[in-house]
């Protein structure tokens, strides 16, 4: 059913609840049984009546907008063909610190899926070219997300190497805090008590779905980092810091790259076994951790053989079988391995810097490539990367038809 406007109570969709009944001595008691007309008691009694009840719910802030990440996401993507949309890609690459245009960054989540219904200012319509006015209305909500740059894919980002400056505003609280300033002010015109009434359900400043995976185990960091940490510039250390557990042992969830590559040396990117199985945890990432969490390995017992929940009754390995998931799960990790942080080229304040893939000047052999990696058991290749390599994909074999030479002859026809 569509609503009429944002007060068309007819269109709401119901609020499942459950109640639980308070008896005149003031405990709380549950219907022993209940059908969608009647709830049956043993509790209650003639001289301990039901008096009241109270309605109840359980909410799941995975499942609500984090404000404290959120902003408004625009698209953008590599671009692989020459259709006018791939072509305003690949001249309007998001600036640094364009989070909102970043594929899978928490900031492409979007606010208006909620804000809309607090008014006309931020509704965003996905079938035109994205409102600026509304994108930077909902920017300045975020207090880490800037605004700027391609503008939401809209223009090119200019030729600044500084990329937008770093929004520093504290994080907030609560839902209530984000609609005033940091002055105490109303934020934005139309944040009412009204829209925290409409918005409170669906919105969240604590959610911490991103920390752990569907098994409620430590998701495996995006960032790989150099085995040196002489090597590793201060945004390295931050998301490797954000990335370790400590415990009994210490562990890191990242990629460790054995070596980056110098004039003397290609490094670990020319080499499929060097960054696994590696020194660090790359091998047991792969074999005690991505295995046993899509299935494991042969009969598998414990965890290996639950299922994803919310996705079926099957694991990856059952859907893909053994070899095919390894398969999967290496050139996921290759991926990882080469196509993120492949270079740090800025030297503020001493900071070191470093080339993973070899560097594209003074002739070096295997600019920017990176060999496929490999996994093995033993000697034997179970699994292999793609790695970033020149790769015949298609040959195709084209019959064009040209203008015949000398002036075209106008060929006459013949009309009843």
């Amino acid at each position: 059913m569509k609503a009429s406007n944002r007060k068309d109570l007819a269109a709401r969709v119901p609020m499942p609840v459950r109640w639980m009944y308070v008896l005149r001595d003031g405990s709380l008691v549950t219907p022993t049984s209940a059908d969608t007309t009647k709830a049956n008691f043993t509790a209650p009694t003639k001289d301990n009546p039901i008096v009241g009840r109270v309605a109840y719910w359980t909410d799941d802030d995975s499942n609500k907008i984090n404000i404290n990440t959120a902003s408004e996401g625009s698209e953008w993507q590599i671009p692989v063909s020459t259709n006018q949309t791939d072509k305003d890609y690949a001249a309007r690459v998001p600036a640094q610190n364009e989070f909102s245009r970043y594929p899978g960054h928490p900031a492409t989540t979007s606010l208006s899926t909620v804000f809309q219904a607090f008014g006309s200012d931020f509704y965003v319509d996905p079938s035109f070219t994205p409102n600026t006015a509304v994108f930077a209305r909902l920017h300045k909500l975020s207090p880490r997300t800037p605004w700027g740059g391609t503008m939401a894919g809209t223009t090119t980002p200019g030729s600044a190497t500084t990329g937008l400056p770093a929004k520093q505003e504290r994080l907030y609280a609560s839902v209530e805090e984000m609609f005033f300033d940091p002055a105490r002010q109303q934020n934005l015109t139309g944040l009412d008590a009204t829209s925290l009434e409409l918005g409170k359900f669906f919105l969240t400043a604590h959610s911490r779905a991103p920390e752990l995976n569907l098994f409620g185990k430590p998701r495996i960091s995006l960032w790989p980092q150099s085995k040196d940490t002489a090597q590793r510039n201060p945004k390295d250390k931050l998301l490797a810091f954000m990335s370790e557990t400590t415990g009994t042992t210490d562990r890191q969830w990242y990629w460790v790259r054995e070596k980056n590559f110098t004039t003397s040396d290609p490094g670990s990117s020319q080499d499929p076994k060097a960054d696994y199985p590696g020194t660090m945890r790359n091998d047991a990432m792969f074999h005690s951790y991505y295995r046993a969490l899509t299935g494991g390995v042969g009969g598998a017992t414990g965890l290996e053989a639950q299922p994803p929940p919310g996705f079926g009754v099957k694991s990856m390995k059952q859907k893909y079988g053994e070899r095919e998931r390894d398969q999967i799960g290496a050139g996921a990790f290759d991926l990882l391995r080469w196509g993120i942080n492949s270079y740090s080229s800025v030297s503020a304040g001493g900071w070191p810097t470093y080339t993973y893939l070899p560097d594209r000047v003074s002739g070096n052999k295997g600019q920017s490539s990176a060999v496929p990696m490999d996994i093995r058991e033993s000697n034997t290749v179970v699994a292999r990367g793609y790695g970033r390599w020149p790769t015949v994909t298609e040959a195709a074999l084209v019959f064009m038809r040209i203008k015949a030479p000398g002036p075209m002859r106008k060929i006459a026809s013949n009309r009843m």
